[in-house]
């Protein structure tokens, strides 16, 4: 596994396949891949500083287990399907509309007191 300097800025080269998506992908398609691009330099650079480590310690375990979990949050959000997610909603929304509209409003309500309180 190729590890990345500490430097959060630098943009690693595209996976197989990605470049594509970037170029010719929808907005949404752009942004699946830039954070799950992000998330996987952020899992390389803990990774990198654990490696490093010459006496293990319970802050290098930690950091690896960091490392792994970022590593697949970033292949789930990889493998997002945003239509999907829209279809599976709508059909929610249609099939209950009395607790979608609850929910909604649930969250509305909790966004409204937090943004408030800024």
């Amino acid at each position: 596994m190729e590890t990345l300097h500490p430097e959060l800025n630098r943009v690693s080269s595209p996976r197989i396949g990605e470049g594509e998506i970037e170029s010719s992908g929808t907005n949404a398609d752009r942004l699946q891949v830039r954070i799950a691009d992000k998330l996987h330099q952020a899992a390389e650079t803990l990774f990198g500083n654990t490696e490093g480590n010459q006496i293990p310690h319970e802050g290098s375990n930690l950091s690896s287990q960091a490392s792994t979990w970022l590593h697949k949050s970033a292949d789930y959000i990889e493998q997002i399907e945003p239509e999907k997610i829209k279809a599976d909603i709508t059909g929610q929304v249609q099939r209950n509309p009395g607790k979608s509209l609850l929910v909604a409003g649930a969250a509305g309500l909790i966004l409204g007191a937090i943004f408030r309180r800024r």
